[in-house]
């Protein structure tokens, strides 16, 4: 049996019971729905579809060679109907036998529809229509969907929901995957929905050897860039944020393409708390943290006055 046909089988009527000789069989079917039957005669050798008002008639060889089942073609899908058999001699028909009700399969679904995939760090999120909705298919009982890289031989790798959307996660960075989504029922897959998508580069490893020196009233920093890898993109810029050491106010967070940066108007002789984060597209870097002290507002008049005894002394020598 499929969506479109039904497969049934007979046995001959005992030999007792014969009026006269089989000389060929009728099938009769009719959805339940509807009232009146369609009929078939079944015809060895030879099938002629004609109008559905008219039998489709098999030429059957005599018994003990006639033919006991018939595939009923040209059905509708997902539709119950009511079968019955007679057998027919040269004197007419017999009567039919007990009706049997028979539906026939829903077919596989439509595909999925508005397939749309957004690449990320390490992972794809991909999210759906269901296919359109018609009255001869069941329920879509879910989506198979799969991975793999594009080019790849290797097998995909195929997971299920439910939902209309999913995610594949621990993909490799920056990298191009093939995606499949297919819809399913009882009856079987839809056809595929194919597209790609590239994973994000990652975000980059922390800025490095991140030093910093308090000044009157100012904290000036400087920097490495990150290690270059062939996974994280090219980094965006510098995050580099300020407040006082144990604050539980915001940071003061400024941002820069350079590799260095000055906190100025900060109160004198105090410690504050620096973080420095690399970004690109795809994030933040781990931050590099430190702290420095500023000078006293002092420390200029200080030195200044230390550098003018000096040079009188050196003078008067």
């Amino acid at each position: 049996m499929s969506d479109k046909s039904i497969w049934i089988e007979w046995e001959q009527p005992p030999q007792d019971d014969y009026s006269c000789e089989v000389q060929e069989y009728k099938i009769k079917y009719r959805k339940i729905q509807n009232q009146q039957f369609r009929e078939a005669e079944a015809v060895m050798n030879q099938s002629v579809a004609l109008p559905s008002s008219s039998f489709i008639v098999f030429n059957v060889p005599r018994a003990p060679d006639l033919i006991t089942n018939f595939t009923l073609p040209d059905l509708e899908p997902s539709t119950e109907y009511e079968i019955c058999v007679l057998a027919s001699g040269i004197v007419g028909d017999g009567p039919c036998s007990n009706s049997i009700f028979v539906t026939t399969f829903c077919p596989a679904p439509g595909p999925a529809r508005k397939v749309k995939g957004k690449g990320g760090t390490r992972k794809i999120s991909l999210a759906w229509d269901p296919p359109i909705e018609t009255q001869t298919f069941g329920p879509v009982l879910g989506y198979k969907i799969s991975c793999r890289k594009r080019n790849s031989r290797d097998d995909f790798n195929q997971r299920e929901t439910e939902q209309l959307d999913f995610e594949f996660s621990n993909l490799d960075d920056k990298t191009l995957y093939e995606i499949k989504v297919v819809a399913y029922n009882e009856s079987g897959d839809s056809p595929e929905e194919l597209l790609e998508v590239q994973t994000l580069p990652s975000a980059p490893g922390p800025a490095r050897k991140v030093k910093g020196k308090g000044g009157t009233r100012k904290i000036s920093l400087a920097w490495d860039p990150p290690i270059e890898t062939q996974t994280f993109g090219p980094v965006l810029g510098y995050k580099i944020s300020c407040r006082k050491r144990n604050s539980r106010d915001d940071f003061n967070q400024r941002e820069t393409e350079q590799l260095d940066f000055e906190f100025s108007n900060l109160d004198d002789k105090t410690w504050y708390e620096i973080r420095v984060v690399a970004y690109n597209e795809s994030g933040d870097s781990p931050e590099e943290l430190l702290e420095v002290q500023t000078l006293p507002s002092d420390f200029r008049f200080i030195s200044a006055f230390v550098r003018a005894r000096i040079l009188m002394k050196s003078q008067r020598l």
